[in-house]
């Protein structure tokens, strides 16, 4: 269901309307729809897109439709964890808007060895980082495209320790202005808080671009947000996926 409100003049209130949209699917997809969980929401050109990582799909609904309608789309799966928990995916899963004009999504899986979501990376094990690039043209179709996979063992090759913790990755977050710029939360565990910082890599060199600390330690304690640093240090979030769409902005402005 849909809640919407149609404003013909400035001076009409508006009325709002609930609607009963129909999602298109094929039969045999009917079982992922019926388990779905939405585990994040975002924007893409003139769609509002819901996602779960669980089920492994999106529903896109065009909001200037005169018809509305929900499409179904599958979510690439050949590099998915045999373990797959109900919830908590968003943690090493994103679907991120990117690219000139933000005309392309890329979905990007960072699967760890050890089966697990979070936490100290097992020793020697890794993790494998998995990306593709979602379009749709202007007919509706969905072109894909798979990316090479990038290995941890790789990515710690090309670089240092300092630069690069040997810890899981969390969290990925692709640059809306460069589709292979690629931001990830790091987590290392400490006494009384774990030191968070933020490592962007570029995935095309594999190098380590930046890397920005979150929360630097203890020391964080010691400020008037110290409640909130303590909670962010073991219940980390995800950073917003997008900015709000130019049609969204306009609707603002008048």
């Amino acid at each position: 269901c849909v809640l919407r409100s149609r404003v013909s003049a400035p001076d009409d209130a508006g009325m709002w309307e609930v609607q009963k949209i129909p999602i298109q699917h094929k039969t045999y997809e009917f079982r992922a729809l019926d388990n779905w969980l939405t585990e994040a929401v975002i924007t893409f050109n003139k769609y509002i897109c819901w996602i779960s990582y669980y089920t492994g799909g999106i529903l896109f609904y065009d909001i200037f439709a005169e018809t509305p309608n929900i499409f179904y789309l599958r979510l690439p799966t050949a590099h998915r964890p045999r373990k797959m928990q109900e919830r908590g995916l968003e943690m090493n899963h994103s679907l991120c808007v990117t690219g000139v004009g933000g005309d392309l999504l890329k979905y990007t899986s960072v699967v760890r060895h050890d089966q697990k979501l979070c936490g100290p990376l097992k020793p020697r094990t890794g993790y494998t980082i998995v990306t593709d690039t979602l379009s749709i043209t202007e007919s509706g179709d969905v072109n894909c495209f798979h990316e090479r996979v990038k290995i941890a063992f790789e990515l710690w090759r090309y670089n240092t320790s300092e630069c690069l913790p040997r810890e899981g990755l969390m969290y990925p977050l692709v640059s809306m202005d460069n589709p292979s710029s690629v931001h990830y939360l790091i987590s290392e565990e400490g006494d009384k808080i774990d030191k968070v910082s933020m490592v962007t890599l570029d995935m095309i060199t594999q190098k380590v671009t930046s890397i920005v600390p979150y929360i630097k330690g203890e020391e964080d304690l010691c400020g008037q947000d110290a409640d909130m640093v303590k909670e962010k240090s073991h219940l980390l979030t995800s950073f917003l996926p997008s900015e709000f769409p130019k049609f969204l902005n306009l609707t603002r402005d008048r």
